[in-house]
This record gives structure tokens, C-alpha cells and sequence, in this order.
């Protein structure tokens, strides 16, 4: 060897080493830059979330004295929270500024014709009523004023930005040098009304108004009158000064003498509650023709506790009450599922919050959202958002003995009042209050509704309508989307790749592999659009069709395979792998063809109503005695579950009332009637989508379509147990012919076995009162979770499609070699010895299929109604994560609470992703050590 070559050598060594370490340190670099990326996504995500579930903070602090500050009967801020205003009993206005306590005057709240006996304030003063000793109302509204008025030397305080000088009745602010901004609390009433029914003084008032504008006035008088009024306010056209005109509805208490210590109605006008410190609560209704009546009398508190505050929620139809205890509970009107009351409501607690505080005093509801200021008789102070029910800021005011409290308008601040006049006025950041652990993940129990419920509601009507973001219909959405596509993909896809790996040719393979692969590139877009345009309105034109094909199909190419075993084996050993899949797929063109046949058939058949149905839609029916009914259906709790109980009886539910058919035999005329009405709602056939819906029919049908694939499986399975090996010995003595004639006629016989098992489940099924539509069906929507299902699935079959087929084809070929050398056919060998083998590289292909699913995005979009729903109907719609963050974020202000819930959405996204790719690598691993000997 030269040394020429040796230098050579040595230098072409050098460069490999350095090219080596190059490489070695981009690919490393790459790896950690890849993982801080992921990383930084994940911290980011955590910085964006983290202000959801953080408390609020106290700022600045201001101390003063208010004269008669101890017959406050309500206080106000101004929108700036620089001035506060007591209303008195005494019918008088005090004001001053908050920072540095500095009185800016006291006036007469109105001008007096009698004295005044009760009050009534609503939404920062925006609606005032005065009830006084003559019978008469005076009604109007008190609040701030804000104009811009220009400066001088003598009030400009020097020119400093934000120096505050007390006016009459408010102040004037500095904004910059020669402009300021006044602000003054005004008052504006009408002439006092006389009121239409009952005598005596008005010794109870209440005045609320809704979101749409609507007023109602409700009074109680000393001889136990209630009027409930529509309040409304004429302009003449003409001109002049508008008119308040009242329309009545009165009523009187049920004892007019054990008059009520809180009196109140709600802003829709139709319930009025009067309630008593010893926790019994008496509601009024409007029923027939508006006339009220008492509909229950309920006990709000529990235990020996007693009542010590209440008011309304913003909105006006959650009603908050105080205990003694330093307990806040609120109620609400819902639906009466045991329809027990006459108007089918009743009052039902939404929120109970407890604290470690003495009793409370006095609560005060914010004008801006559902946040609530709550002052203890020790002088705390308790800023909560009653549909979280979080705790924002405690405040320690020093008020020995505190009377009253407010927030100000924009929830900057609240001010605390003592009952020696003085007060205590803190600044305020109360966050994103509306949100907390139990509200994103939790049941909220919100207004209206009779039990806690997980809702997602990103817009509303109002003000007043509670925000409603709760993550888990759109979790429940993603995780019910990935399940039914992964349930259509994974069978498709893993015995492809076993197909293609093990049975075809090497030459068909080369053609098969490269196609399949070929549909992950079609664009998401591209699948959805087909999904929108094309898969989803036939499906809902042949939905008969379309639900019984997903189980002929499946049998025609089983039976197909099994006639095939028939064919001597000369014929079958001409035909090559190609022919073999266009017989796969003929059998599959005969099954989609018997389906169109045999769906509407089966449909018009199964589903169609029966006599039970004719009766109850033609009224031909009759009450069912008392002692013929069941044990449990007295009660009267016709819930959906009961209706279907009674329906497997026999019995229906009519207007409350549980009914059964007439007897129409020998009856042709009834007979008639009964079918003459099925023709005229279009029912003399079945109708699968009103099925669906739930306008008639029984349940066995259903049941039956549920039960006969998993029936299958279950036969499958326990044939596999118990007779496979017998049948496959008998076979070994026979001839081909026969051995054929007995596994088709196995075959047949497990596929009577399976309808008969289905038969039977759907039967007890019934019996016991289930019913399909409650759960896997329901009511139809043409944009759907089945259309869904096969389009991602189309989607996600070639990940792991390919993921699989690769993992199959890594097996050793001496483990196959040895297999069919011990006598294995290669279907056995497959299953037995290849699957087994590469079973951790299947279910990693099976989880990287499922990590695409979960984050799909287009499809979603495009194929389902968006709805956030939280069923597992196959026909409805449903919201994913990754869907809401892309339909909503674009219109999210950034930083505002909506903003923040959508980067909670991917966080939690990403937290699911993470977590079930670490599972599925565990499991790889597990798997795969117990197959490293092999």
C-alpha cells in the first residue's frame, strides 16, 4: 500500500466521520427542535388558559361616612365608579364621591303626595317603584348622567389629569387640561297611578323589566291584593308627555293576613312569589285565560335555618336567597317532570354556595353579568358569578355592622355601607369570573332547565342569558366522530393489509398497495365536499336502503365466499387473485342491489304501525281503570322511559292520562276509522325517518338491527369455542363437495341462530321499556354522524392501511414456512401466527388512525350540523373540538373569555392526542416484548 493511497484513505475517512457528525448533529438538532416546538405549543396554550381559573384582585381602597346611611334602601354607582348615591327609605338621595368621602349633596328622591311604604329597585336604578300609604304607584328611574363640559382656572385643580371636584349631586372629573366630564346622579319620575283593585297601603312592590323591554309591575295591598301589571308607556303623536298605562291581573293571597316578608315577581310577568323568612316560599302562576292561582307552596330552606336576604338575579327569573348560616341558594321555575303541578313547573334550587361567614345581610346582583356581591354580618364581602359559582375576590370591609352593598356598573368596584353611615369602597378585577373547573367540565344547572346539563352555547340573546361554554358535548362530539369512523376503518383497513399481504399475488400487490395509498392524498376539503354533496343526500333519499344494506352487504359477500367453497377445486385453482377481487366485488354489487330491494320491503314491513298505533292516532281509545294499572304508574311520572313501559303493555299515554285501544274486534266501522286515519298522516306504510323521530311504532324492530350484528359476533365466537374444531374434524373425513355443503350450511344455520338471538334481546329489551331511539338511534338528520363515520373513515383507512400492511409483511417468513410445514392453512396461519406477531404494529397503526381522526377538522365541518350535542344517535349531528376552534376563533376578540375557551378547546386537544399516543406506545411496547423470541 502507497502512501499516496493511504493519505487518500485516511482523508476520504475523515470526511465520512465529519459528514457522519454533521448529520448526526442536524438530525439530534432537528429532534429538539421539533420537541421544543411541541413543547412551546404546549406552554403557550397553558399561558392563554391559565387567566380562566384565576381569581380576581382588590385594588385601591376608599373610606368615608354617609349621612343616614341606616335606613338605606338601596345604593348606586355611577358607570365610573368614582361616586356612589344611598336611596333611603325616608325617600331621600345622598351622594358623594367614593375617594375621599367628600358629600356632593342630599335631595328627595321624588316629590311626596302620601308617605311612602315600599320600594322597589331594579338594574342600578334603571326601573324605580314607590308604593305609598293612599293605594297610589309612582314609577321611574334614577341614575347617572354624564356630560363633557369645559374648564376653568377656579375648577380645574391645577389642570391634573384625573383630579376629581365634587358638584351637586355628583362630580366633575379632569380628562385633560380645560376639559373635564360631569357626572350627576338625576331622577326621573312620572305622575303617581292609582291602582285598579284592592284597598290600603301598598305594603309590597316589585319592578322588573326584560331583556326585550317589557315591564311588570307587581303590588301587594294591605287587604292582601296582589296586582300583577303590564306596564306601558304611550307617546301621543300629537306630542306632549307620555303616558303609563297599566294592564291589570289581580288576585289575592291565599291568607291575606300572613302577609309575606319578601315579595316578588318574575320579568316575564307570569309567576309572583311571596316568601317568608321561615323558608316557605308560595308561588303564583298564570294559568287559564291569565288568571293567577296558587300552584305550590314550597319549603326553600333546610333545617331549622331562617332567611335573612333575597333578591332577583339579573334577568329577573332566579330568585337568591340568604340564610343565616352565610349560606346563597338560588332557584329558579323549570318543567315538572311528574307533571304534579298544575301549570307542569315548578321551583327547583339551581346553586347552593356555602361559606365559612356569619349570616347574610345583603345581596346585591351586578347589572353587566350574573355576578353577585354577597355581605356577611361580620363585614365581609363575597364577589361570586352565580353559574360558576366561583369565588372571584373576599373582601374584609371593617363594617362593624354592615346594612347594604353594590357593584358597579362595569364590575370595577364594590361599596359596602355601615349602619352608622360609614362605608368602604374597593377597586375590583374580577377576571373571567364566569368560568371555573365545574363550568368548563362539570354539570351547570342553568337557568330554566330542571337538572345540572353540560351545554355549549358560545352566543346569546342577551345580557342576561347565562354563558354557556362547557368543553364536554365538544369532547363527547370528538371522541363519538373518532369511535364510529375508527369501528368503520379499522375492520376495512386491517384485513386489506392482511389480504394484500398474506393472498394476492406479489404482481396485484404492486397494485393494490400504491392505490390505496394514493386516497390519503385526497385533500380533507375535497372528502368533505363529497360528504355535504353527494354521500349525505343519498343516504337521506335511500336511508331504508342504505341502514339494511350495512348488514346485507357484509352477508353477501359472506354467503358468496361460502358458494364459492362449492366450485370444484380444478375450476378455482384457474382463477388468479385479480378475479377473485372482482368476484369480492360483484358479491358486493348483488348485496347493494338485494339492499334496495329488501329495505323498503323490510321498512313498509317492521316499522310500519300497528293496530296499537291506529287506535291511539284515530282517538279510539279509552281510560284504563285505576285497578288495572301497574304498581308503578300511579304516580303520575309519564316520562319518555314510563311511555315506552306502558307502550309494551298495551297502553298509551294521552294528555296525562294513561289510555288503551278500544276493542275493535267484530267492530269493522272501527277498524275503518282507525287505518282511514293512518292514510291521512301518510302512515298506511312504515316510514323509517318518522320512526325515527319517535311519531309511532314500537321498538322491537329496532332492537333487532342493533342486536343481530353484535349476535353475530357472539355466535362467531362461541361457534369458534365450542364447535369449531368438531365441524373442522368432520370435514377432514369428507369429501370436498361435502365438507363444502356442511360449512354453508353451517353457515346458514349461525345465521338463523343470530336473528333468533336478536329476536329474543329485542323482545326483553322492549319489555323492560328500552327503546333503541333513546340511544344508538333517534331523530334523523340528514348531515349526520354515519355520514361522518364513512367518510373519515375513508379518510383514515390508508394510514392504516399502509402502517399495517408493513407491520404484516416484517413477520419472519420462517414463521410462515414452519406454520403451513405443520399442516396450517394460510388462513390459519394468518390469524393465528402472522397477526399475533404483528399485532403491535397494527394497533400503533390503529392509534396513529385514531390521532388523525381526532384532530380531523373539514369533514366535520362539512358533513354535520355543527350541533353540540351529546348523544350517541348514529342520525344526529354532534361539534367536535378541532371544528369549533376553527368555525369560531376568527370572530373570538382576542383576549376575551370566548378567546380563551377556544385555546382551552385545543389544549384539551392536544392533552388527548398526548395521552393516547403514550398509551398506545405502552401498549406497543407490552406487545411487542412478548413477541421479541419469536
Amino acid at each position: 500500500m502507497s502512501t499516496q493511497d493511504s493519505k487518500t484513505r485516511s482523508a476520504a475517512s475523515r470526511r465520512l466521520h465529519a459528514m457522519d457528525s454533521l448529520a448526526e448533529f442536524v438530525v439530534t438538532a432537528g429532534g429538539f427542535m421539533v420537541l421544543a416546538a411541541v413543547l412551546g405549543i404546549c406552554f403557550y396554550l397553558v399561558w392563554v388558559v391559565m387567566p380562566l381559573f384565576a381569581r380576581g384582585h382588590v385594588g385601591d381602597v376608599g373610606e368615608g361616612v354617609v349621612d343616614e346611611a341606616a335606613r338605606a334602601a338601596h345604593v348606586l354607582m355611577d358607570p365610573y365608579a368614582k361616586s356612589a348615591t344611598v336611596l333611603g327609605t325616608d325617600d331621600r338621595a345622598v351622594s358623594v364621591v367614593v375617594d375621599g368621602g367628600e358629600a356632593s349633596g342630599s335631595e328627595a328622591i321624588v316629590e311626596q303626595t302620601s308617605e311612602p311604604t315600599a320600594m322597589s329597585f331594579a338594574r342600578n336604578g334603571d326601573v324605580v317603584a314607590i308604593g305609598y300609604a293612599n293605594g297610589e304607584v309612582q314609577l321611574g328611574s334614577v341614575g347617572y348622567t354624564t356630560t363633557l363640559v369645559a374648564l376653568d382656572d377656579a375648577n380645574d385643580d391645577a389642570g391634573e389629569i384625573g383630579a376629581i371636584e365634587p358638584a351637586e349631586m355628583g362630580y366633575i372629573e379632569t380628562l385633560e387640561p380645560g376639559r373635564g366630564r360631569r357626572v350627576v346622579f338625576e331622577r326621573s319620575f312620572g305622575d303617581p297611578i292609582s291602582l285598579k283593585a284592592g284597598e290600603g297601603a301598598v305594603v309590597a312592590i316589585d319592578y322588573r323589566t326584560d331583556p326585550t323591554g317589557k315591564k311588570i309591575l307587581a303590588a301587594l295591598r294591605e287587604d292582601g291584593t296582589v296586582l300583577v301589571n303590564t306596564v306601558r308607556t304611550i307617546r301621543p303623536l300629537g306630542g306632549g308627555e307620555p303616558r303609563i298605562k297599566l294592564k291589570t291581573k289581580s288576585f289575592v293571597l291565599d291568607d291575606p293576613k300572613d302577609r309575606p316578608e319578601w315579595f316578588m315577581v318574575t320579568a316575564d310577568g307570569a309567576h309572583v312569589l311571596a316568601l317568608w323568612s321561615d323558608g316557605r316560599c308560595d308561588r303564583y302562576a298564570r294559568v287559564k285565560k291569565g288568571k293567577f292561582e296558587l300552584i305550590e307552596s314550597v319549603d326553600l330552606v333546610e333545617g331549622d335555618h331562617t332567611i335573612t336576604a333575597a333578591n332577583m338575579l339579573l334577568g329577573g327569573l332566579t330568585l337568591m336567597l340568604g340564610q343565616d348560616d352565610g349560606t346563597l341558594s338560588s332557584f329558579h321555575v323549570a318543567k315538572d317532570k311528574t307533571n304534579s303541578t298544575r301549570d307542569g313547573l315548578m321551583l327547583v334550587r339551581s346553586h347552593r354556595i356555602e361559606s365559612v361567614h356569619r349570616e347574610v345581610v345583603a345581596i346585591s346582583p351586578s347589572i353587566r353579568d350574573r355576578s353577585v356581591a354577597i355581605l356577611f354580618a361580620d363585614g365581609f364581602v363575597e364577589l361570586r358569578h352565580m353559574t360558576s359559582e366561583k369565588l372571584v375576590v373576599r373582601i374584609d370591609t371593617g363594617i362593624e355592622n354592615p346594612v347594604a352593598v353594590a357593584i358597579a356598573p362595569k364590575n370595577n368596584g364594590i361599596i359596602a355601607i355601615g349602619a352608622d353611615g360609614s362605608y368602604s369602597f374597593h377597586d375590583v378585577e374580577e377576571g373571567y369570573a364566569e368560568f371555573s373547573i365545574k363550568a368548563l367540565f362539570g354539570r351547570v344547572h342553568f337557568e330554566g332547565l330542571a337538572e345540572p346539563a353540560y351545554v355549549y352555547q358560545s352566543s346569546s340573546g342577551d345580557d342576561a342569558s347565562e354563558i354557556k361554554l362547557s368543553l364536554m358535548p365538544l369532547i363527547f362530539g370528538t371522541l363519538k366522530a373518532t369511535v364510529f369512523a375508527m369501528l368503520f376503518a379499522i375492520p376495512i383497513a386491517v384485513l386489506a393489509a392482511m389480504y394484500t399481504s398474506e393472498f394476492v399475488s406479489k404482481r396485484v400487490r404492486r397494485k393494490i398497495k400504491p392505490t390505496v395509498e394514493l386516497m390519503a392524498s385526497l385533500p380533507s376539503v375535497v372528502l368533505g365536499f363529497i360528504a355535504a354533496m353527494v354521500v349525505a343526500p343519498y343516504v337521506a333519499t335511500h336511508l331504508d336502503s342504505f341502514v339494511i344494506g350495512m348488514v346485507v352487504v357484509p352477508i353477501a359477500v359472506l354467503s358468496a365466499a361460502h358458494v364459492w367453497q362449492l366450485i370444484p377445486l380444478a375450476y378455482r385453482l384457474r382463477t388468479r387473485t385479480g378475479h377473485h377481487l372482482m368476484l369480492v366485488g360483484l358479491a358486493a354489487l348483488i348485496g347493494v342491489g338485494a339492499s334496495s330491494l329488501i329495505g323498503p320491503a323490510v321498512v313498509r314491513s317492521w316499522f310500519a304501525p300497528d293496530a296499537f298505533d291506529g287506535a291511539m292516532i284515530a282517538g279510539a281509545v279509552e281510560d284504563v281503570p285505576d285497578d288495572e294499572l301497574p304498581k308503578w304508574a300511579g304516580d303520575a311520572s309519564y316520562n319518555t322511559r314510563t311511555v315506552r313501559k306502558l307502550r309494551a303493555m298495551g297502553m298509551g299515554v294521552d294528555f296525562g292520562v294513561v289510555v288503551r285501544p278500544v276493542d275493535t274486534e267484530g267492530h269493522v266501522e272501527a277498524l275503518i276509522e282507525n287505518a282511514r286515519a293512518l292514510v291521512e298522516i301518510g302512515l298506511d306504510e312504515g316510514d323509517l325517518r318518522r320512526w325515527l323521530n319517535g311519531e309511532y311504532g314500537r321498538a322491537r324492530p329496532g332492537w333487532i338491527v342493533v342486536f343481530f350484528p353484535l349476535a353475530c359476533l357472539g355466535v362467531w365466537v362461541g361457534q369458534a369455542v365450542f364447535l369449531r374444531r368438531r365441524i373442522d374434524l368432520l370435514i377432514a373425513e369428507k369429501k370436498g363437495l361435502t365438507g363444502s355443503a356442511v360449512v354453508l350450511g353451517k353457515f346458514v344455520v349461525l345465521l338463523g341462530v343470530s336473528f333468533g338471538l336478536a329476536l329474543v334481546g329485542a323482545m326483553i329489551a322492549e319489555s323492560m321499556g328500552f327503546d333503541p331511539r333513546d340511544s344508538v338511534f333517534g331523530s334523523f338528520s340528514p348531515r349526520n354522524t354515519l355520514v361522518v363515520a364513512i367518510i373519515m373513515g375513508f379518510a383514515v383507512i390508508p394510514i392504516i392501511y399502509t402502517i399495517s400492511e408493513d407491520a404484516l409483511q416484517a413477520v419472519p417468513m420462517t414463521l410462515r414456512t414452519a406454520s403451513l410445514g405443520a399442516g396450517a392453512t394460510p388462513w390459519q396461519t394468518a390469524t393465528r401466527i402472522v397477526l399475533p406477531v404483528a399485532a403491535s404494529g397494527i394497533f400503533s397503526a390503529c392509534m396513529i388512525g385514531f390521532g388523525r381522526a381526532v384532530g380531523e377538522t373539514m369533514i366535520v365541518l362539512m358533513a354535520t350540523g355543527n350541533t353540540p350535542e351529546m348523544d350517541w344517535n348514529i342520525f344526529s349531528g354532534f361539534r367536535t373540538l378541532a371544528a369549533n376552534i376553527a368555525v369560531e376563533l376568527p370572530e373570538a376578540p382576542k383576549d376575551e373569555t370566548h378567546y380563551r375557551v377556544l385555546f382551552l378547546c385545543g389544549l384539551v386537544l392536544f392533552v388527548m392526542t398526548f395521552v393516547i399516543n403514550t398509551l398506545a406506545e405502552l401498549v406497543r411496547r407490552v406487545v411487542r416484548a412478548r413477541n421479541a423470541g419469536l
